[in-house]
C-alpha cells in the first residue's frame, strides 16, 4: 500500500447523497484511522487536510 487512495472507497456524488449522516461519519472515521495507520508505518500520505480535500473535490 502506498497511499490512502489504495484502500479508499470512492463514492460518486449521487451515491454519497444517498448515505445517511451516520454512514458518512463512519466513512470519515474509517478513512482517518486508515490515514493514521499508514502514517504509523512510515507512508507519506500528505497532510490530513489535503487528503480530505482531495476526497471532497473528487466528488464525494
Amino acid at each position: 500500500l502506498d497511499s490512502v487512495n489504495d484502500v479508499a472507497v470512492h463514492f460518486t456524488s449521487e451515491d454519497w447523497q444517498l448515505l445517511d449522516v451516520v454512514q458518512k461519519k463512519l466513512y470519515w472515521v474509517v478513512m482517518l484511522e486508515t490515514y493514521s495507520n499508514l502514517r504509523s508505518v512510515g507512508k507519506d500520505c500528505g497532510e490530513p487536510q489535503s487528503v480530505a480535500i482531495s476526497f471532497l473535490t473528487a466528488g464525494i
